[in-house]
């Protein structure tokens, strides 16, 4: 059976690959700047999976809120590339299998988990549906941190991967306006963090 991420990234990169053959045109002020909330969801194999969670009362699935930064250019109408530069905002408590916990043997222990930053370059595909609705697809590659920590333990590991996701700009005039995504940001070694931004933008 085919993997359905793996359809996806394929899908996303004939896109903009397709898009990008087309002439490049002047675009009045081509700059732009943003910032976004993002909401996100860590998921790993290492976590309880949903039915432990349900039969042991624990939780195996991070909520995490992170904020970030873009700076990009607009070479045509219907491609861009930018920068971001993000950072988390608190962790969330999860439970982990394996370590000794309180009462002296091998169990859930509760972690804290949290994002710590992240950065990487994208480019966008997108089609401007009239004058104020322009709805992308977007690929990129992401690294990022994850920090584990517990009273007996830390852990901060760095993770890169390629990053996929969709969204849309919506423009409330001219030069400004906001945007909401979806966006897989890292995929590795069974660390899945995925979620939805908003967040608005500035041409200049």
């Amino acid at each position: 059976m085919f993997n359905q991420n793996l359809l996806l990234k394929i899908a996303l990169i004939g896109t903009l690959a397709s898009i990008s053959n087309t002439a490049l045109s002047k675009i009045k002020n081509p700059y732009y700047y943003g910032a976004n909330a993002y909401a996100s969801r860590l998921s790993s194999p290492h976590l309880p999976s949903s039915e432990e969670e349900e039969t042991e009362g624990v939780k195996g699935t991070a909520s995490l809120i992170a904020v970030y930064g873009r700076l990009g250019h607009q070479f045509h109408d219907n491609i861009s590339a930018e920068m971001r530069v993000g950072t988390g905002l608190g962790y969330d408590t999860v439970s982990v299998y394996g370590y000794i916990n309180s009462q002296g043997h091998d169990g859930f222990t509760d972690v804290n988990v949290s994002l710590s930053r992240f950065f990487g370059g994208y480019v966008r595909g997108s089609i401007p549906i009239g004058e104020y609705v322009s709805p992308y697809l977007v690929i990129g590659y992401t690294r990022g941190q994850v920090d584990v920590t517990s009273s007996r333990f830390a852990y901060g590991g760095s993770k890169s991967d390629f990053s996929y996701g969709i969204g849309t700009d919506i423009a409330f005039f001219r030069n400004w306006g906001a945007n909401i995504e979806y966006m897989n940001y890292l995929d590795e070694d069974g660390v899945d963090i995925s979620g939805y931004a908003v967040g608005i933008y500035a041409k200049f």
